[in-house]
């Protein structure tokens, strides 16, 4: 039995090495195989292939002429495309939304800025001349942090708190742990002519534009979170510590705060020197 069994195995293997063998010499010495003839159908019916053909397509035109600006010559097809087909809604549900806000923004109308005063511990008020109103040429090539964020307070009011706060631990370190008592962020601002006048005027000084006035925002140093210079960076400097509880951390906010801190008294806007005439109104 054992020895039939033997024999059996040994034919098996024969039999597979020969077949192998064949197809061996099939596929490299065998006649080529002919293509397909053109009318033979491929792995989809006709109807879907039209239907990949037509999605693909309006696949592809609708990223080109989305990512055309919006605005100008091509408004009008934004919005043919919009209205007939939903082009914003396949953009949106695609996950393909973008925005040329970064990279063709609409030109400047104003230029902004927002001047910092500070009062002391003493009463006085001071222009801490952080912004580049003035301070500046227009144009010009090198454009620093401090002149970034200064900026940035006009289009975010959310960044108004943490800057003022900033600004308030900045004035006590640098005063050897004295605290100022409030600081006062004015928004102003100068209206850019249009090109018509400019270029009848042969161009403009833009430091003779009339200066608008816009809100002004006051922070009590004292009631502001994060408002004072903490143990850390006292330690870091050699200045003694805080007395306790003076401190006030993000998530102590009550009432009284927040009263202190919008309504309480502080710069008024009387108390903020001006630099050039004066013309009341929003800044738009």
């Amino acid at each position: 039995m054992r020895r039939d069994a033997g024999v059996t195995e040994v034919c098996r293997d024969t039999d597979e090495s020969v077949e192998i063998e064949r197809l061996a010499q099939a596929l490299l010495h065998g006649p080529m195989l002919e293509e397909d003839p053109p009318t033979t159908p491929g792995a989809f019916s006709r109807p879907v292939r039209w239907l990949v053909t037509f999605f693909i397509a309006y696949h592809a035109l609708l990223l080109l002429v989305y990512n055309t600006p919006a605005t100008g010559l091509t408004r009008g097809l934004h919005y043919t495309f919009d209205r007939y087909l939903q082009m914003r809604s396949y953009m949106a549900a695609t996950g393909n939304v973008q925005s040329w806000a970064l990279f063709a923004p609409d030109p400047a109308r104003v230029n902004t800025f927002v001047r910092v005063f500070l009062q002391d511990g003493a009463g006085e008020v001071r222009d801490l001349a952080y912004d580049i109103y003035g301070r500046r040429r227009h144009p010009y090539l090198f454009y620093d942090r401090l002149a970034k964020i200064n900026r940035r307070l006009v289009e975010d009011s959310r960044y108004l708190e943490p800057y003022a706060a900033w600004v308030c631990r900045d004035w006590e370190r640098a005063r050897g742990g004295q605290p100022a008592r409030a600081v006062r962020l004015l928004e102003t601002a100068t209206r850019i002519p249009p090109p018509e006048v400019a270029f009848h005027e042969m161009g403009y000084d833009p430091e003779r534009l009339p200066l608008l006035i816009g809100q002004g925002f006051t922070f009590e140093c004292q009631a502001l979170a994060y408002g004072q210079l903490p143990d850390g960076i006292r330690q870091r400097h050699g200045l003694p510590p805080a007395a306790p509880d003076t401190i006030l951390r993000a998530g102590q906010r009550t009432w009284w705060t927040d009263k202190q801190r919008l309504g309480g008294p502080g710069l008024g806007p009387a108390t903020a020197p001006e630099r050039a005439p004066q013309a009341e109104g929003r800044i738009e």
